[in-house]
């Protein structure tokens, strides 16, 4: 898998619509938590996270979102200052969901991937590279941005219960747990999908992943860096898709990480149990039970690093 800087990708894929440093969504003062037991300088206890391309971000107890990271395109910075029930993070751009089920997105507009969501509300949203999918009320999906692989036009008709948007593909199960894709397939993401049921799903840039009932992990799609193939044996809680790489979080929350390994995101995983995991293009991050986060990988715009304190 060919390897770029930020700055670099950045510029070689903007042409073709095809993921500022060290910023908050927040005023450095403002810790947004009211518990005086907790220290100055302490990490803030998030109660899940999301990871873009090259930024990530953390949803604290009160709603609060704090994010870290890259932001040439407002990702981290302007970030809202309102409380949201769930979020989640694209290549360039961060999408937010209300308790009242409405969407609120920021970031990169370039494809209308932030601006183009529909006035409707939301069960569930996913963010991809140039794109965003939402899941309504009755399991109809949405998608908004960029179409140059009809990840908009190739939209499957139907109820499904969720919906996991990838670099340029997006796959969603239905109730049955059936597996439908659509979008680039040049690495046949799509067209090599899974037979069979399964009960959660995650899309990653030219892979993506799927846990069965029992709790077997399936692969498909890229594989240059083993990120498809090399998915373990055993018995998972949930599964992730990165750039080049894939995680999982076994029954004990310990994690298991394969594939690309160029900046750390297999080797460098942290040990001990943990009840959340995301992974970004080349990072990842996981929620320890006290609510602390972990990242590791790739860091160059401080998306591990530069975690929020209080």
């Amino acid at each position: 898998m060919f390897r770029l800087s930020s700055i670099a990708l950045l510029i070689a894929l903007l042409p073709l619509i095809l993921f500022a440093c060290n910023v908050r969504g927040f005023d450095d003062d403002d810790s947004g938590d009211d518990d005086d037991s907790a220290a100055s300088g302490d990490p803030v206890p998030f109660t899940m996270l999301a990871c873009g391309g090259y930024h990530s971000c953390g949803l604290e107890e009160d709603g609060q979102v704090r994010c870290w990271g890259q932001d040439l395109f407002g990702q981290v910075g302007e970030t809202p200052l309102e409380p949201f029930a769930s979020m989640v993070a694209g290549w360039f751009h961060t999408c937010g969901l209300r308790d009242d089920s409405t969407l609120r997105c920021w970031g990169q507009d370039t494809a209308e991937q932030v601006s183009g969501a529909p006035d409707t509300t939301f069960s569930q949203v996913s963010a991809g590279g140039y794109h965003t999918c939402g899941l309504g009320g009755s399991g109809d999906i949405s998608c908004w941005g960029d179409d140059s692989y009809n990840q908009i036009s190739g939209t499957p008709a139907g109820a499904f219960a969720s919906v996991a948007a990838g670099g340029a593909h997006s796959c969603a199960l239905d109730d049955a747990g059936l597996i439908t894709c659509w979008g680039g397939d040049e690495f046949s993401q799509v067209s090599s999908k899974p037979s069979g049921s399964f009960v959660s799903i995650t899309a990653g840039v030219y892979h993506s992943c799927a846990i069965d009932a029992a709790g077997a992990i399936t692969c498909w799609g890229y594989d240059d860096d083993t990120q498809s193939s090399g998915a373990p044996s055993g018995s998972f809680s949930a599964v992730v898709a990165g750039g080049g790489h894939s995680c999982a979080l076994g029954s004990s929350g310990a994690i298991q990480c394969w594939g690309d390994d160029f900046y750390g995101q297999v080797s460098d995983l942290p040990a001990g149990n943990y009840t959340g995991l995301w992974a970004g293009y080349y990072h990842s991050c996981a929620i320890r039970f006290s609510g602390a986060l972990t990242c590791w990988g790739w860091d160059e715009d401080g998306q591990v690093s530069d975690q929020p304190t209080l």
